[in-house]
């Protein structure tokens, strides 16, 4: 259309005077094909300038896309989300970051706690479904109490997937006593926040104990 053949316009005079944001956004603009010829090639030149200007979502960008290309890409990735995390303070980069430790990617061990970490800090900074990712992984740590802690923490943050973990966790007995009526209560809270496998388990629990609940 018009209208973005002219915002191409405008973010390519911006990025030609080395304006970061715009050079991030033409390169968005190239990689959609978006009022210029797509052009994925120019859409990742474009977002490594903008990186190297110091724009996190150019770092982003940049980063998630060469991580495709094999261990290579995947490293210089890893080194871009670090920077992303740590200097420029992005939930974004540190949840990359974190996901890059709990699989082993990118030159990193595998490190469940490194991947803690980093869901937390992604947390901390925002991107609060990241608290049940690491509420996860302490599970699979076998460090349930700590689990429960963050679970709880998240419910309370409006984060539908805790509440289901931890009516999960009160129906197994993982870190907290085993309690169907407390199970129940977190799997309606999050059936009726939307949560599918919730409500499902809330009918199967349901039909499973009928009058004893």
């Amino acid at each position: 259309s018009q209208s973005h053949d002219k915002a191409a316009q405008m973010f390519k005079s911006a990025a030609d005077m080395g304006h970061a944001q715009a050079l991030n956004n033409l390169g968005l603009a190239y990689s959609e094909g978006d009022g210029v010829p797509k052009s994925p090639e120019e859409a990742l030149m474009l977002w490594k300038k903008s990186a190297d200007l110091g724009y996190v979502q150019g770092m982003l960008n940049y980063a998630s896309t060469i991580e495709r290309g094999g261990e290579s890409g995947a490293k210089t990735a890893v080194e871009w989300y670090k920077i992303a995390a740590e200097r420029e303070r992005s939930p974004t980069g540190a949840r990359y970051l974190a996901e890059a430790y709990t699989v082993g990617k990118g030159g990193l061990s595998q490190d469940y706690e490194e991947g803690i970490k980093w869901f937390l800090r992604a947390g901390d900074l925002g991107d609060t479904k990241c608290l049940v990712k690491a509420a996860l992984l302490y599970q699979a740590l076998n460090r349930n109490a700590e689990s429960i802690r963050l679970l709880s923490r998240a419910s309370k943050l409006g984060e539908i997937d805790a509440l289901y973990e931890v009516g999960r966790a009160y129906e197994r007995g993982v870190g907290v006593s085993a309690d169907i009526t407390k199970a129940m209560k977190y799997y309606g809270m999050a059936g009726k926040s939307g949560h599918e496998q919730a409500l499902q388990r809330y009918k199967e629990v349901k039909e499973q104990f009928g009058q004893e609940l």
